[in-house]
């Protein structure tokens, strides 16, 4: 675990060591704005692994696709999903990752360009991803507000996000950046 967080690291920025805290089991910004105590039982570390993979999969799929996009007329660049609009050629606010896993799944839009953004696993981020995010969408809100979270879908969680017994859905994001043309 350690020589992971210390690898992990170093692909964070220095700003931010917020998805280092995540991953160490830390406790620090990110945790104190969800309001759970750490006294949840195992809610508070799927939460923040979950989060840890939303915030990599924002910066993962927005970028590229403002790159893309931007200048475009509104009607090839912008969404209308409940709550509002997205505007794929401007800055997108942090998504969750319920949102995230429909985007990827079932949007035209997203989907189309992904595909035409160079050096981006989109096979991977369209086929695979929203299938291993779908478990952790279906246990963040729930972890964080109402339920407990045993500890064997705990660990399921856990070994998913940091690849213990395969290759994690953290690494492979990175990864993923890394061949897109680095980290954003």
């Amino acid at each position: 675990m350690a020589d992971l967080v210390r690898n992990y690291v170093v692909f964070t920025s220095a700003n931010d060591h917020s998805v280092g805290e995540i991953i160490s089991g830390g406790t620090g910004p990110a945790g104190s704005y969800i309001g759970v105590s750490t006294q949840s039982g195992n809610a508070p570390p799927v939460i923040e692994y979950c989060k840890a993979v939303e915030t990599e999969l924002n910066a993962l799929v927005f970028p590229p696709l403002r790159k893309v996009l931007r200048g475009r007329p509104p009607v090839e660049r912008e969404l209308h999903v409940p709550g509002g609009r997205i505007d794929l050629g401007a800055v997108v606010p942090h998504q969750p990752l319920g949102s995230l896993k429909i985007l990827l799944e079932k949007e035209d839009l997203v989907r189309r360009n992904i595909k035409a953004v160079s050096g981006l696993d989109s096979n991977w981020l369209l086929g695979q991803v929203p299938h291993r995010i779908a478990p952790l969408a279906a246990r963040r809100n729930p972890g964080a507000h109402s339920e407990t979270i045993d500890l064997a879908s705990a660990a399921r969680i856990r070994e998913d996000v940091l690849g213990i017994g395969r290759e994690g859905l953290l690494v492979a994001i990175v990864r993923s950046k890394m061949r897109a043309g680095g980290l954003q």
